[in-house]
């Protein structure tokens, strides 16, 4: 199977990265996880994703700042948030700071394929 590029999926719970990771994995994509903000920024200027899975409510930086610093990195990149049913208000005005896309907690798989970049 050739890799539909490079993703990395940013959750501070391991059992939410796992899930994706291996859900992404069968889809095509190699696939990085980072726990939390910091970890993310630096994964991302290390090796660059064609796709970023990003949580929004993470401890420290959270999801809205790590879009920030990723746009800094790479204005291009494709940012889909992730976020509990509360914050959808805040995962739509991510938006407009550049993010392609976000979906709701507890995942709708079909959505999650239906918002993949191409």
């Amino acid at each position: 199977m050739t890799s539909l590029g490079r993703m990395l999926i940013v959750d501070d719970e391991r059992s939410v990265r796992e899930l994706l990771t291996g859900y992404f994995e069968t889809r095509g994509y190699a696939v990085s996880t980072a726990a939390d903000g910091h970890e993310a920024a630096a994964a991302f200027t290390r090796q660059r994703a064609d796709v970023v899975l990003l949580d929004m409510r993470m401890p420290g930086m959270d999801g809205p700042q790590v879009l920030k610093r990723l746009r800094e990195v790479d204005a291009d990149v494709a940012v889909i948030m992730m976020t509990a049913n509360e914050d959808l208000e805040l995962a739509r005005e991510t938006l407009t700071v550049g993010a392609f896309d976000y979906v709701a907690k507890p995942f709708d798989f079909e959505h999650l394929a239906q918002v993949e970049p191409n």
